[in-house]
C-alpha cells in the first residue's frame, strides 16, 4: 500500500465576495524568482470566505482520504482557521447536491513565526464516503469569524487530495 498526493489547488475557484482571488505571488513576495506563480488570496475579513473545486477520485483509491491545504502569510503572529466541506458523487447520483456530505471544522492554528513559511493544514475525510471514480466536490474556506486572528491575507499555495492505494 502506498500513499499518494494529487494536487488540485490550481482548480480552486474563488467565491463571489471579492475577498478571495488569484494573484501573482510576486505581489506580496520580496524575491521575484518565480513571478508568474499564482496564489489564491483569502483576505483578512470577519466573514466566511470560500473557494471550491471538483476533482475525480483516482481509480486506485482504497481509503485514508485527506485534504491538505498548503498556505503562507506575511504575518508572524495570530491564528488561522481553515474549514472544509465536501461531497463525493458517484455516477448515477445527482450532480446538484443540496447538502455537504461532511463539514470539517478546523482548529485555530498559530501561523509560522517567520513570514512566508509554508504551513500545512490536514483534514481527515471519512474514507467510506468516497469511492474510486467518484466526483469529489470540495470547498476550502477561511473562517474569519472568531478564532481566526491572523491580521493579514492568507495565500493558499496549493491543495492536495491524499489517499492510499491497494
Amino acid at each position: 500500500m502506498a500513499t499518494h498526493r494529487l494536487s488540485f489547488g490550481a482548480l480552486l475557484q474563488p467565491d463571489t465576495s471579492g475577498n478571495v482571488f488569484w494573484q501573482p505571488a510576486s505581489i506580496l513576495d520580496t524575491n521575484d524568482l518565480y513571478p508568474t506563480n499564482q496564489v489564491l488570496i483569502f483576505k483578512d475579513t470577519a466573514t466566511l470566505l470560500k473557494s471550491a473545486a471538483t476533482l475525480l477520485v483516482p481509480t486506485n483509491y482504497v481509503g485514508t482520504a485527506k485534504i491538505v491545504v498548503r498556505y503562507k502569510t506575511t504575518v508572524t503572529t495570530g491564528n488561522v482557521l481553515w474549514t472544509l466541506d465536501y461531497r463525493a458523487i458517484a455516477t448515477g447520483e445527482s450532480g446538484d447536491p443540496s447538502t455537504h456530505q461532511e463539514s470539517l471544522a478546523g482548529t485555530a492554528t498559530a501561523v509560522p513565526a517567520t513570514a512566508n513559511l509554508l504551513a500545512d493544514i490536514t483534514f481527515t475525510l471519512t474514507s467510506a464516503n468516497i469511492a474510486a471514480n467518484d466526483t469529489l466536490y470540495v470547498s476550502i474556506n477561511r473562517d474569519g469569524v472568531g478564532a481566526d486572528t491572523a491580521a493579514a491575507s492568507l495565500q493558499l499555495v496549493d491543495a492536495y487530495f491524499e489517499y492510499s492505494d491497494a
